[in-house]
């Protein structure tokens, strides 16, 4: 007789048992199989899902599929979201536009180059922006950077100044890039010592081709190449350049005595400044650039120089230069008083010159008005003779 079991072991027993009976048990057919050869009819059963519940229901299962697909499309849809709400958002809209490193452009001149929209900070396209800046005239060169919330900051580096242009009782300012624009008084200190052009030519006859001659890099570099070297080579300095009415180029001289260049507008004739500055200075050796005897050195014709006049400055050359001498008011440039007067103007002894003494008068008598002094008439003088000078080519 086998001994009784154990608890335990009569537990498992039982479930054995149970579990033989499970398996063991005859399957029941499947109550919704429609077997072969039976015959379908519509119910008449209401059903009560509508279809959009039935494509939602579709789109859950089907789409969406497991949990991690689920959670990876909704983190989708909050990103789209608030996409969406930042670039709506009006807290993101372009506000402020700051603009940093203009000494003669105003803040209106660059915003009306940048065209910075208003629009969403996070759609400004500062590449597009920086090009219309860099594609000015006065502009060497910029950079454009964003800021949340809503800010936009220029920073702008200006062509150097070369030259003061006076044009029809204004003016100008010449870049190193041959830009012009009006002159400010903004920033007068810096410009204020720049070598002085006087323009009287006409409108017409200041362009090569449509555009403006100063665009010509290759005159700027003279005019201040010039401005350098006859202080340091010749002994005299240059107080202005004046491009007469007719076309034909000139320097006056601190010393009292021009320096005829020519008709300056076509590019051929400029590439023969070159030439004629070595005219001049092969010419030190017959005459006195600091103390001259003449008025006038005609270089047009390389191979013979004519020399001649007497020294002195007419009176047009003085009241410009006594104009620019003073900041520009709104443009037009003011009278200036006789201490005004620039280093060259005043001869090797400290005194100004007679014609230079009448005009000063006439300034200082009408400071206060707005009526410029009438230049003193200079008298007529004797035809002085005229000498030219071979000069050896080659």
């Amino acid at each position: 007789m086998k001994p009784p079991l154990s608890e335990n072991d009569a537990r498992r027993a039982r479930s054995r048992a149970l579990a033989s009976v499970i398996v063991d048990a005859p399957r029941r057919v499947q109550r919704f199989v429609v077997p072969e050869d039976g015959v379908h009819r519509a119910s008449s059963r209401v059903r009560h899902v509508t279809w959009w519940k039935e494509l939602a229901s579709l789109w859950w299962r089907e789409i969406l599929g497991t949990g991690r697909r689920r959670i990876a499309v909704g983190l989708l849809a909050i990103q789209l979201v608030a996409v969406v709400a930042l670039l709506a958002l009006p807290q993101f809209h372009v506000r402020r536009v700051n603009v940093v490193g203009t000494q003669y452009l105003t803040r209106q001149d660059i915003l009306a180059v940048a065209h910075v929209p208003s629009s969403s900070i996070f759609t400004i396209d500062t590449s597009a922006i920086q090009n219309r800046l860099n594609s000015a005239a006065w502009i060497e060169s910029s950079t454009v950077t964003t800021a949340l919330p809503n800010t936009v900051t220029i920073r702008i580096h200006e062509w150097p100044t070369a030259l003061r242009l006076v044009r029809q009782g204004k003016d100008y300012l010449v870049s190193e890039s041959g830009a012009i624009i009006e002159a400010s008084t903004q920033a007068w200190s810096a410009y204020q010592a720049k070598p002085v052009v006087i323009d009287d030519r006409s409108v017409l006859a200041r362009t090569i081709s449509g555009q403006d001659l100063f665009n010509d890099h290759q005159l700027v570099s003279f005019m201040n190449s010039a401005s350098a070297m006859f202080p340091a080579v010749l002994g005299t300095h240059i107080i202005a350049f004046e491009w007469q009415s007719d076309g034909v180029l000139a320097i006056w001289t601190s010393s009292g005595f021009s320096v005829v260049l020519g008709h300056m507008d076509t590019s051929t004739a400029l590439h023969t400044l070159a030439s004629q500055m070595e005219d001049l200075v092969s010419l030190k050796t017959e005459l006195s650039y600091a103390s001259p005897t003449f008025g006038y050195i005609n270089v047009e014709n390389p191979q013979q120089v004519a020399v001649g006049g007497t020294p002195g400055i007419p009176a047009r050359i003085q009241q410009d230069l006594l104009n620019a001498a003073q900041p520009p008011r709104h443009g037009v440039v003011s009278t200036a008083a006789a201490s005004n007067l620039p280093r060259g103007l005043v001869q090797a002894g400290g005194s100004i010159p007679a014609a230079s003494k009448s005009a000063a008068a006439g300034s200082a008598a009408s400071q206060g008005s707005t009526t410029a002094p009438k230049p003193t008439a200079a008298v007529p003088a004797a035809t002085p003779k005229v000498t030219y000078i071979t000069i050896p080519q080659g």
